[in-house]
């Protein structure tokens, strides 16, 4: 995905916003809302756009330096035609970024 979609770029606006208020420098805040958004965009085929947009992230701080986030949805905010899709995701092992070491 290249474009953020109408939603997703309203989203990014807001969040931006939203973190230059909480005093995050205005180039952080801008990188921070765009990853985000293409994070949560790439997640509409597992979880549904409403799911997407809405749910809480979650950050996991490895001891090697490095992070994970995830979302957290409630299950009765999946559609039951991607709940299928949802558990198996949500089942897979974390995936080391390259130039991580391997855990």
């Amino acid at each position: 995905m290249s474009r953020l979609s109408r939603d997703f770029e309203k989203y990014r606006r807001a969040r931006r916003r939203e973190l230059i208020k909480l005093g995050i420098p205005r180039s952080d805040a801008h990188e921070a809302a765009k990853s985000e958004a293409f994070g949560r965009q790439a997640m509409v085929p597992v979880l549904g756009k409403e799911a997407a947009l809405t749910s809480k992230i979650l950050t996991k701080l490895r001891m090697d330096g490095t992070f994970a986030q995830f979302l957290v949805v409630p299950e009765r905010e999946v559609p039951p035609d991607l709940r299928d899709r949802a558990e198996v995701w949500a089942g897979a092992p974390d995936r080391p970024k390259a130039g991580s070491p391997a855990g």
